[in-house]
């Protein structure tokens, strides 16, 4: 059997300080999300399921459920303001 230094081949073999000779590509950014009607309806599902639960909520921490209604309140938004750009709400 032969040890680390005795193989030979290009298999995944690194230049000293182990940097390649050619650089990495940047990360492409995903395209923005297009949101659909039935998205915005489900957005409005949540902010009435979380206004819920805040209501029937009795614990001695409100900051927990108020957190959960303000995420959907502003996933919310951004469907609104996605479908208004783009001309599907008024």
């Amino acid at each position: 059997m032969l040890s680390r230094k005795q193989r030979k081949g290009s298999g995944g073999t690194k230049a000293p300080g182990g940097h390649r000779g050619v650089p990495r590509k940047k990360r492409a950014r995903p395209e923005p999300r297009q949101y659909r009607i039935a998205d915005l309806e489900r957005a409005r599902d949540r902010v009435e399921a979380a206004e819920r639960r805040v209501d029937s909520d009795r614990t001695s921490k409100p900051d927990r459920s108020q957190a959960g209604l303000e995420r959907a309140r502003i996933k919310l938004r951004a469907i609104e303001a996605n479908l208004r750009a783009r001309g599907f709400l008024k």
